[in-house]
């Protein structure tokens, strides 16, 4: 049946948001969306209305879409655009289209001209073209414009459009959690279906370190080493569907539970096609603890007031908890302010050979025996001019099979030059929560990949009242 001319369009803009699902690894050619339907159009056709007009994106269908299908008569010299936006890019995409009527077309994508059709006369037969289109689609907004030259008696319809290619895509796995020392293998499957070669980073996070060496693209090592710049690991990879495995080992972690974000992204020349991430949590160091608990004060009441002299034991538990001995391991830590520490080189009145101020604390407890050093060489230092107390202790070894080793440190109120007070006077001066300490810090090196493990603990506080 010969079709009614319904409409004269000069231009339509269909803004098609494509939050389109990412496409499974080697399914090619994708759709990228469709217009439309090939099914019997050439028998079925309501002459007032949009007939079978749809369009699909995904696994999603819309119907009705007035004043395109069917009713779509354009004549030249007019045109119809379609913009349209992706989230994935695509390599050899092509574009079908189906139309009726004895009119030139010119079709361009993004401002390039995919060539001409040329539809016959009468009985106009519905034509499909497929126009190959040069180059990648690249994530963001496109246009493709079907523009009217010539011929024909203006009977021309606009029955079906789909736009199809082969996605770039990057799917990254890895081990969901990891504890301080632990080696995880990360995975990064890539389709590359164009037929250059394409860049992959991966942005290794904080607290995980790439293993040298560890790089391979389907199970052998690459002609080229990759790239290592800071914690991003670079490696080419050629065309075609490849599977690139690495190793990382864990070297930082922190008193809880802390979730990192791993991404990968795979670049070519139009910028970048592909990315995928996955999240890791990193786990505290098991059993490595710090405690604090006063054992002297002025007033026995647990709690800490202005002007009282206090005097803390500070418990440090330190564990073992990889498959090899740790040896020369260092653990430090910094005092606030206001606090003083048993060994320490400021002269003060816990130093002195009688304190009658504090109960239960005899003369010699704050000196360096006071300390409790299973294991190690301590070093106190109080340096510049704030009086603020570091600590270390090196040479700390541990074996696989050793208990926790406990470090007991003493802590006292100290004399805060900023306050102003007269020398020999060790309290606080004004009431709030202060920091006793800035969290203990261990390290420890890695024999087989030498790379320097850290652990943190918290920081303990102290309520001081009026």
């Amino acid at each position: 049946m010969k079709r009614k001319i319904t409409a004269i369009i000069l231009m339509v803009v269909l803004v098609l948001a494509l939050a389109m699902p990412m496409a499974a690894v080697g399914a090619s050619p994708a759709t990228i969306w469709t217009i439309g339907t090939l099914d019997g159009l050439n028998t079925e056709f309501i002459p007032d209305g949009p007939g079978e007009t749809s369009y699909t994106v995904g696994a999603s269908t819309v119907t009705d879409f007035p004043g395109f299908l069917h009713t779509a008569n354009i004549e030249g010299p007019q045109s119809v655009e379609i913009t349209f936006t992706t989230t994935m890019a695509y390599g050899n995409v092509s574009l079908a289209y189906h139309r009726m009527g004895g009119e030139t077309d010119e079709l361009w994508f993004d401002g390039v001209s995919l060539g001409t059709c040329a539809g016959p006369s009468d009985p106009y037969p519905s034509t499909l073209y497929t126009f190959p289109v040069p180059g990648l689609v690249v994530p963001g907004t496109h246009t493709i414009k079907i523009e009217v030259l010539s011929g024909g008696d203006g009977r021309h319809w606009i029955d079906y459009l789909e736009l199809t290619g082969d996605p770039f895509t990057l799917d990254k796995s890895m081990a969901s959690t990891g504890d301080l020392g632990e080696t995880i293998t990360v995975t990064l499957v890539v389709e590359n279906p164009s037929t250059s070669t394409l860049t992959v980073k991966d942005m290794i996070p904080d607290g995980l370190k790439y293993i040298p060496g560890s790089l391979e693209i389907d199970g052998s090592p690459p002609t080229e080493d990759p790239e290592v710049v800071g914690n991003t690991i670079s490696t080419s990879i050629p065309p075609g569907t490849h599977t690139i495995t690495f190793d990382v080992q864990v070297v930082e972690v922190q008193y809880e539970d802390v979730d990192r974000v791993n991404t990968a992204e795979l670049y070519g020349g139009d910028g970048l096609l592909a990315s995928d991430s996955v999240e890791i949590t990193l786990h505290p160091y098991e059993g490595f603890e710090k405690t604090v608990e006063i054992v002297a004060e002025e007033v026995v009441d647990g709690i800490v007031s202005v002007g009282e002299l206090v005097h803390w034991d500070m418990t440090i538990t330190v564990p073992n908890n990889v498959d090899w001995d740790i040896i020369d391991a260092v653990l430090k830590d910094n005092l606030g302010g206001e606090l003083g520490m048993a060994g320490d080189e400021v002269k003060n009145d816990l130093d002195n050979d009688v304190d009658e101020d504090l109960v239960g604390v005899h003369a010699g407890d704050l000196s360096d025996e006071h300390n409790t050093i299973p294991d190690g060489k301590l070093t106190v230092k109080t340096p510049g001019k704030s009086n603020k107390v570091h600590f270390w202790i090196t040479g700390i070894a541990i074996t696989a099979s050793d208990p926790d080793l406990v470090f007991v440190l003493g802590v006292f109120t100290d004399y805060n030059p900023g306050k102003g007070k007269d020398p020999g006077i060790h309290s606080y001066s004004t009431d709030g929560t202060y920091e006793l300490n800035s969290g203990a810090v261990l390290k420890f090196t890695d024999p087989v990949t030498g790379f320097l493990l850290s652990a943190h603990t918290g920081s303990l506080s102290v309520t001081v009242v009026p």
